[in-house]
């Protein structure tokens, strides 16, 4: 940050610099400055890939991800043929938004552009599990898995929930498990872990993983968590929802 603002001082109009701090602002969760910079970025850069990449990450972090679905179709009007890493941006807005018909599309364009793409390829198979096809997603997430056992927490947290999601319970938690391993510090995974629990009829297990969700993160609130759910069907919702209560969140 504090280079980006030297670079800044020497050159107001760099707008790589402005670009960079937006994503440092995001990082940070300074939102609104994180606005300013990438908005002053576009501004001086629009059909900079990198400038464009950091603002539509900063207003999806933001809750403004319909307004970056324009500029993504604006951006691909202008260079159809890729990359991979546009595509696999737009289906994630496109997701976030609750338009998953759309968001496989892109997704599967990006895949088209870049068959091993992990962000691609995990992209698409959350958007199968959220959108109610969870056994689409499942080989996904293996394929992923085999091209790389390293993968972020949030693949096998996803993987989870599509076992979960097709009665797979035992894997699930071990994918849930795997994810834990590797974020120890992440409360949402052992919400998840027992809501899943819950559904396998283990509730002391799952009391065991909500006062853990507790004692990480005392301000848990039960009705917050369930704006997040990104499922489309809304018994899905209401179905971990319900199962989180049982185990003991409120």
């Amino acid at each position: 940050m504090q280079l980006a603002k030297k670079v800044l001082v020497m050159d107001d109009s760099n707008a790589s610099a402005h670009g960079l701090l937006a994503v440092l602002y995001l990082r940070k969760r300074e939102y609104d400055k994180a606005i300013a910079e990438g908005e002053r970025a576009m501004a001086l850069s629009p059909n900079s890939a990198p400038v464009f990449t950091n603002y539509t990450a900063c207003l999806n972090a933001v809750g403004r991800a319909e307004e970056a679905i324009p500029l993504f179709q604006k951006a691909i009007r202008v260079n159809p043929a890729g990359p991979s890493s546009l595509y696999n941006a737009f289906g994630d807005t496109l997701r976030t938004t609750g338009r998953f018909e759309e968001a496989v599309s892109a997704y599967k364009k990006a895949i088209h552009l870049a068959p091993d793409s992990i962000p691609a390829n995990s992209g698409l198979a959350a958007t199968y599990n959220y959108a109610g096809r969870p056994e689409e997603a499942i080989p996904l997430f293996e394929k992923i898995i085999r091209l790389n056992p390293v993968v972020p927490f949030g693949i096998y947290s996803d993987f989870g929930a599509a076992l979960r999601n097709t009665g797979r319970f035992d894997d699930s938690v071990a994918a849930y498990k795997k994810a834990i391993q590797l974020a120890p510090d992440n409360s949402f995974l052992h919400v998840s872990l027992a809501a899943t629990y819950i559904m396998m009829g283990r509730e002391k297990e799952a009391r065991v993983e909500a006062a853990e969700v507790l004692r990480m993160n005392p301000k848990f609130s039960l009705d917050s968590y369930a704006k997040t759910i990104p499922y489309r069907d809304q018994s899905q919702k209401d179905r971990i929802r319900n199962a989180l209560r049982k185990a003991g969140l409120k």
